[in-house]
């Protein structure tokens, strides 16, 4: 789910600085009906940040890069969205053709990454898919 606990702040580098936070969510052990963090992706769309991904994924610059955050917010591993290199860099661009490359934090259990697995659907669709009927 998108965090925005520490409303303004989240919002603020929402609006400001194009960094956006999605959580990783497991079911408590103890309580089947309850929630707790996993982990946390932050996705970061400009200049500002650990990575520079300013035209990212792009054939201006082929990676951008996305943080997984632990549950004390430490760099646990990381996402990162490229086009390939090479002549035909330009028409996978424009045609929005990109792939994504996964390191999975050592620590996490199976359901884990296929959450995480699955969160990468989340941010592609939130951040990157075109809106209403541009096909």
């Amino acid at each position: 789910k998108e965090d925005f606990d520490g409303y303004c702040g989240k919002c603020l580098q929402c609006c400001c600085l194009c960094t956006f936070y999605h959580d990783v969510e497991t079911v408590k052990q103890d309580q089947p009906d309850q929630f707790e963090k996993a982990y946390t992706v932050r996705v970061n769309n400009a200049c500002c940040g650990r990575v520079n991904n300013c035209c990212g994924a792009t054939c201006c610059k082929n990676d951008q890069v996305f943080d997984i955050l632990d549950k004390q917010g430490n760099l646990a591993a990381h996402i990162q969205k490229t086009y390939g290199p090479g002549p035909g860099a330009f028409c996978r661009c424009c045609y929005m053709f990109n792939n994504y490359v996964l390191k999975f934090p050592t620590e996490s259990t199976p359901s884990e990454r296929m959450l995480i697995l699955t969160s990468i659907f989340q941010i592609d669709y939130h951040l990157f898919e075109k809106s209403g009927n541009q096909n």
